[in-house]
């Protein structure tokens, strides 16, 4: 199964793939002094391992 990585920043473009995401982040983290983030509509899935 194939998985994409899709980023949004509202305001701006769209970007696909792992790098192009993380060159966004590096940028606007060394651009930025302070920044909030609103997290909405999350999910969490909890996997358990048991150990022999």
């Amino acid at each position: 199964m194939m998985k994409m990585l899709f980023a949004y920043i509202q305001g701006g473009d769209l970007f696909t793939g792992w790098m192009a995401i993380r060159e966004s982040w590096t940028t606007i983290f060394s651009n930025t002094e302070t920044i909030r983030f609103t997290i909405t509509n999350t999910k969490i899935k909890i996997l358990i391992i048991k150990l022999q």
